[in-house]
């Protein structure tokens, strides 16, 4: 398990990614990322993000892409993500969607149905003109327990196709009161 408290360091290229970062960083309550535009100020042991606003079909997908970066290493998280990870799910997509789930903190058996059915109701959106190449899953809020996360995990699993980017973040804070979970969708064309 990662403590989180990396800070990341976004880089904007183009007016529409810097007003997208600053707006997303106004928004961001719990610090850890700053905005630079000086690049001689890159820390090369930080997590650099370089954020280019022609990169992305539109402002939402730029939005999403920046929401997805805030929240890895911010809080406590089992698992270590990195840039590397986040760049395998960014690789060749320029369309990226998000649902945000207010779960239960009570309530597994509610909350895994509530995932399913957000994922397929999703994925009934997207067909039969894109499908879905990866995903990253956040939950974010108060933690539970491996075994809680594991269920939900399978959910996703087993609702989309093989070989789509995969990736479990957490972002614990101990002072939550709330468990959230976003699914960020990376998506593609489906010729």
């Amino acid at each position: 398990m990662n403590g989180g408290q990396c800070i990341k360091y976004f880089i904007p290229i183009g007016l529409v990614a810097r007003k997208a970062v600053t707006e997303s960083l106004a928004c961001w309550k719990h610090g850890f990322a700053e905005q630079i535009t000086d690049l001689s100020l890159v820390d090369d042991d930080a997590f650099n993000v370089v954020i280019n606003g022609y990169d992305y079909d539109s402002e939402e997908s730029l939005k999403t892409v920046i929401d997805a970066y805030l929240k890895v290493r911010c809080g406590a998280s089992y698992f270590d993500v990195d840039g590397a990870d986040i760049s395998c799910w960014l690789d060749k997509n320029s369309k990226f969607k998000a649902i945000e789930l207010n779960l239960n903190m009570d309530d597994v058996e509610y909350n895994t149905s509530l995932i399913r059915f957000s994922i397929e109701q999703f994925i009934t959106k997207l067909k039969p003109k894109y499908k879905i190449s990866g995903l990253i899953l956040t939950l974010q809020g108060g933690s539970v327990s491996l075994d809680e996360l594991e269920a939900y995990m399978t959910i996703p699993r087993n609702a989309l196709d093989d070989g789509i980017t995969f990736i479990t973040n957490t972002c614990f804070f101990e002072s939550a009161e709330e468990q959230i979970m976003t699914l960020y969708f990376a998506i593609k064309y489906d010729f």
